[in-house]
């Protein structure tokens, strides 16, 4: 015994009855197979969710469904202390702004008891130079 089902009926021999939908057509899905559609799309898939497509069948209620790739990120310039790395198709940062690296302080002009000094510093990815004051030299009283 041929045991078919279509749309949750279970028909034995593979033959619909006589007042099923389908009865009446040309195509038979349970011996001729599904005559599907192009896949459409359901849901439209994100940078974080896949979305869905689906095809029909023309001929009953059968359908199919597939997940749809998460959309690509197109990465932009690279991050820099400064400046995060964007996607340029939707404009998600995907690298935070790295900010300064900095190398060690260095005195420039040394401090003297009538004026301050100067000391820099330099970021070593990007080479921006940072400055500060250094306090004047205080006198030392002994008692």
């Amino acid at each position: 015994m041929n045991i078919t089902e279509c749309r949750g009926i279970v028909y034995c021999n593979g033959q619909l009855p006589e007042g099923h939908p389908g009865y009446d057509v040309k195509h038979n899905c349970l011996t001729e197979g599904h005559v599907l559609s192009e896949w459409y799309e359901v849901t439209p898939s994100t940078y974080d969710t896949q979305g869905e497509e689906r095809r029909d069948c023309s001929e009953c209620d059968y359908y199919q469904l597939a997940p749809i790739a998460l959309l690509d990120h197109e990465p932009g310039p690279h991050a820099t202390c400064t400046e995060p790395q964007i996607c340029t198709n939707c404009d998600e940062v995907l690298v935070p702004a790295l900010g300064h690296v900095w190398g060690e302080w260095y005195v420039t002009v040394p401090p003297t008891f009538t004026e301050e000094g100067l000391e820099h510093r330099v970021c070593t990815i990007c080479e921006i130079h940072d400055s500060r004051s250094i306090d004047m030299l205080q006198p030392m009283y002994y008692k």
